[in-house]
């Protein structure tokens, strides 16, 4: 994200151009444009992707819990730990950050669990993270209190669904990609071999076409691919 408000492909951004980028994240958050998440499980209050709004419910679809108005359960495939769910319990009374959790848990539980608890509930997308201005600390906030909606559809769509749409959606802004290039991008979110099983079955519905590259067919969404003057001969 800081590369594409730089405009520029650099591995190490100075603090100028991650100030910028910060400061553009927060007004779209504030206007319900974009959403931080954090998909990998990370600990701490680090984003490791940034969604448009209008793409979370495709999102939800292979991440969330379908029934979102359970609250976090202690067993099953999307359990969590004690200290996550009372955690859920006071965020459902009111935003809260880190150190105001940890007052609320008590002083016994360090900072360092209540950032594991956090971790827990926003890698499910059960909360996330509320910045009023760049610099100010986050205040934590129930995914459903601000994007109900988006999470209702989500919990309503297939993931073969969701697989295309987002599949669409990368092909379109890349205009041309391999099979690997696709699973890579949607790997945070799926398995590999359900978007390589999803794209074929696009491509069997001329949905999505192939374009020879080298060595390995691109696929494409038709009425994409821009048009070139024919080479002179």
């Amino acid at each position: 994200f800081v590369e594409a408000m730089a405009g520029q492909s650099t591995p190490t951004p100075g603090s100028k151009q991650i100030a910028a980028a910060e400061e553009m994240l927060v007004r779209l958050e504030n206007e319900g444009v974009a959403v931080r998440l954090n998909l990998s499980g990370q600990l701490g209050e680090q984003p490791d992707f940034v969604v448009a709004a209008w793409v979370l419910p495709y999102v939800y679809a292979l991440r969330g819990d379908r029934d979102w108005r359970r609250n976090p359960q202690l067993t099953g495939s999307r359990q969590v730990s004690p200290l996550a769910v009372q955690a859920y319990k006071v965020l459902e009374t009111g935003d809260a950050t880190i150190s105001q959790l940890r007052q609320t848990l008590g002083r016994e539980v360090s900072e360092s669990a209540v950032l594991r608890a956090i971790t827990e509930l926003w890698q499910q997308l059960r909360i996330i993270p509320v910045i009023s201005a760049a610099g100010q600390p986050a205040k934590w906030q129930l995914l459903r209190h601000r994007f109900q909606k988006a999470i209702a559809e989500g919990a309503s769509t297939s993931q073969v669904t969701a697989i295309s749409v987002l599949a669409s959606i990368y092909l379109q802004a890349v205009i041309a990609a391999s099979m690997e290039e696709v699973e890579t991008f949607l790997s945070p979110l799926t398995a590999r071999s359900k978007v390589r099983e999803v794209l074929r079955g696009l491509v069997a519905t001329r949905q999505v076409h192939t374009i020879s590259f080298g060595h390995a067919p691109h696929f494409y969404v038709a009425g994409t691919l821009p048009e070139f003057a024919p080479a002179p001969t």
